[in-house]
């Protein structure tokens, strides 16, 4: 059975960022373990509520926009999103709120990558002209 500290508190936004961002910056919270932010992690949870509720504005206004001016030429708003989603990409990594970065490192890629023979057929290959 697991051990559940009751006492264990999730980080909560800052009383002055909009609510919008606290929605996000607590959705993200919520998305993981209560023990997997630590205080020290809340400045970047909070960059990743802006960059994220950034990303839907930006989203939105390309989508009534389009993707091209009445001249032909890029919506300069995708290039701000894209900086946006580096951002988002770049803080979920150093979160590790990313499938990638919770991967445990020890056993990464053991699981998805099978030898051409098993160990004990490559024991039987090194052994059996020793005879």
């Amino acid at each position: 059975m697991d051990h559940i500290d009751v006492n264990q508190r999730r980080l909560t936004p800052r009383p002055e960022l909009g609510q919008r961002y606290s929605r996000a910056f607590t959705e993200i919270v919520g998305s993981v373990d209560p023990a997997h932010l630590r205080a020290c992690d809340a400045p970047l949870v909070e960059q990743l509520a802006v960059a994220t509720i950034v990303c839907q504005d930006l989203a939105s206004r390309i989508e009534t926009e389009g993707t091209t001016l009445p001249d032909g030429s890029l919506n300069p708003v995708i290039r701000v999103l894209r900086q946006q989603q580096g951002i988002i990409a770049t803080l979920t990594s150093r979160l590790r709120l990313n499938p990638s970065s919770r991967a445990d490192r020890k056993n990464a890629g053991t699981s998805t990558r099978t030898p051409a023979y098993g160990l004990d057929s490559a024991y039987h290959i090194a052994t059996r002209n020793q005879s």
